[in-house]
Formats: C-alpha cells, structure tokens, sequence
C-alpha cells in the first residue's frame, strides 16, 4: 500500500522516537498533535458515512510528510449483512473483542474509537502503549491488561509530555477522554468526534 503513497510511513514510524528520527527527523509536538488530530478527523468522517473500520491498528494508519492522514486495508471495514470483519488486532481491541469469536460479532464505532485513542496515546507518549504497565512493573500481555483493564495510568511524565504539546484546555479533555474510553465504563460513549472536539478547543 506504500507504493500508492511513496512519502508516507506506518504511523507507528512516527510515534516510536528512534523510527521518528530516521522519517520525520522534522517532527515537533505540534506535528504530532496535528497527526492526531488528522486521524480522529478521517475516523470521524468514516464514521459520519455510516462506516466502521474494524482493524484500525498501527500498520493500518500511514502519515505523510505534512501530518496528512491515510487509512489503508480497508478490507477490515464490515459491510454488513454480506461482509462481516474477522480480523484484529488485540493490543487495539476494546475488553469486549479480547475473547470473541471475531466472525461472529458487529463491530462498532465505539470499537474503532478504542483502536483511535489508542494511537493518539502513543502519538502523545513516546511510543508507550495505554496498557503496558507502570511503577517499573511492566507488561507483555497488553491483550490481557486490556481484558482485565489493567495497568492504564496516566504518569507524571506522561502529563507532563501533555503539557508541552497541548494547551491547558485541550490537555484536560485528552486525559478525560482518556480515561473515559479506557474504563471499560459502559456510561461512556465518547466518539472519534470527541478527539477532534479536544484537539481544536481554544
């Protein structure tokens, strides 16, 4: 799929810092929040069109020089009643996917909005995923974490990344919406809207 994009990389070429320096040596905070807020805008227009992407995950993303955005394989996108996602990726599946049989469940946008806030954490904090671990007890089992919604923490460090690449305002709303979609509270339905709306309050 590169080659329909020869200047854009995996998105997770942007957010890991040593792959960073080699693609986007130019990169700043602002770069990164731009990408991010590029791809809640894709996931929020794909999702205004009535679609779901299914597998959206950290091969599935490509970002171009300009922080412009594209989602790729769009194989994974349901299509019911005929074409039903069987795919995934688990360190990007909400609790509710961990153990499902994929071939037999709807996916959903609030799904997709898991996989997106996932990314954005990592785009934001060096590369870390939600659910590795902290306090120096790290995690290999990510899925599990997830599963069990383990693990997910916001550190002082990461706050402060926060502080330096988002204003005041938009800080608070990420780590809301943060905790909102990584609670596995079922009185939260935060959408990829919601990131867009975080992203660009004054």
């Amino acid at each position: 799929m590169l080659e329909a994009y020869p200047d854009a990389r995996p998105i997770h070429e942007l957010y890991t810092p040593m792959s960073r320096r080699t693609h986007f040596p130019a990169a700043s905070h602002a770069f990164l929040v731009r990408a991010a807020l590029n791809l809640a805008r894709v996931v929020t227009r794909l999702h205004g069109g009535g679609f779901v992407i299914g597998d959206l995950n950290h091969s599935s993303v490509l970002v171009l020089p300009n922080a412009t955005v594209r989602i790729v394989d769009a194989d994974s996108f349901p299509l019911p009643p005929d074409f039903v996602c069987r795919v995934g990726t688990p360190e990007y599946m909400p609790a509710e996917l961990q153990d499902a049989d994929l071939g037999s469940v709807r996916r959903l946008a609030r799904h997709d909005v898991f996989a997106l806030s996932v990314l954005i954490y990592q785009l934001l904090s060096g590369g870390r995923h939600p659910f590795a671990g902290y306090g120096g007890r790290p995690s290999a089992n990510l899925a599990d974490n997830i599963r069990r919604a383990k693990r997910y923490r916001l550190t002082e460090w990461q706050r402060k990344e926060l502080s330096a690449t988002l204003t005041d305002r938009q800080r608070s709303q990420a780590i809301k919406l943060f905790q909102n979609v990584f609670s596995r509270n079922p009185a939260h339905d935060e959408s990829a809207g919601d990131w867009v709306a975080a992203f660009t309050a004054a």
